[in-house]
């Protein structure tokens, strides 16, 4: 966890979160000996760590619970049969909790405070570097039982994520996401429209535009 965290030396904001590596790490190997197979591995840990680490790097304090479930949520949820929040209760009592967080300065509150609700996690992991605090987004994996969700999702990222590029532009202005449906056809499994749908995602990695890959 040190590892992940900084190779700096004497670096203040790993040393607010070293006392907390321990009971992270045992928290997570808990999470993998209770999962029936491999939904969680060492990259969640790894961007658990690192997401904590912008937290408390970006608001230059020590870490809260809010933050440190937010990103439990964002790296560990989804999952039904685990309850990952609960396995972290041990570092839930050493941290500041929402009602203590009532007074901290307007600007700090949304860093200190984060929005836990599903939406409020979607909302993060669609916003850029340049308009969040969190670092590199996790891609979004959902589980849906019907393609009325991605209209859904199409809508809520055009119209109520309202996400800021580097330079200012908001999604309204850019165009609309690209969705890639999957396919089981033979001619789609070809080595050409392979090449094809990854050159199409290279595209869209470099214009910067989102992306929705569909599996039916």
């Amino acid at each position: 966890a040190c590892g992940i965290c900084s190779n700096k030396d004497n670096d203040p904001v790993k040393g607010m979160l070293e006392k907390y590596f321990s009971e992270l790490a045992e928290a997570y190997m808990e999470i993998c000996m209770l999962q029936e197979r491999e939904f969680f591995g060492l990259r969640d840990f790894y961007s658990l760590i690192k997401m904590l680490y912008w937290m408390c790097e970006k608001s230059n304090r020590t870490l809260t619970w809010p933050q440190l479930k937010h990103a439990i949520m964002r790296n560990f949820g989804g999952l039904n049969e685990v309850n990952t929040l609960k396995l972290f209760n041990k570092i839930k009592l050493k941290l500041p909790q929402s009602s203590q967080l009532q007074n901290i300065p307007k600007e700090f509150h949304s860093i200190l405070d984060p929005d836990c609700s599903n939406l409020g996690l979607i909302r993060a992991s669609l916003q850029t570097r340049e308009a969040t605090w969190h670092g590199e987004s996790r891609y979004l994996l959902f589980l849906t039982e019907n393609y009325a969700a991605l209209q859904i999702l199409q809508h809520y990222i055009q119209d109520a994520v309202n996400i800021n590029t580097a330079g200012g532009v908001t999604t309204s202005s850019l165009e609309q996401p690209f969705v890639l449906f999957g396919s089981s056809f033979p001619k789609d499994k070809e080595y050409t429209q392979v090449c094809r749908n990854i050159n199409q995602i290279k595209i869209c990695m470099e214009t910067g535009r989102t992306v929705i890959l569909l599996n039916p």
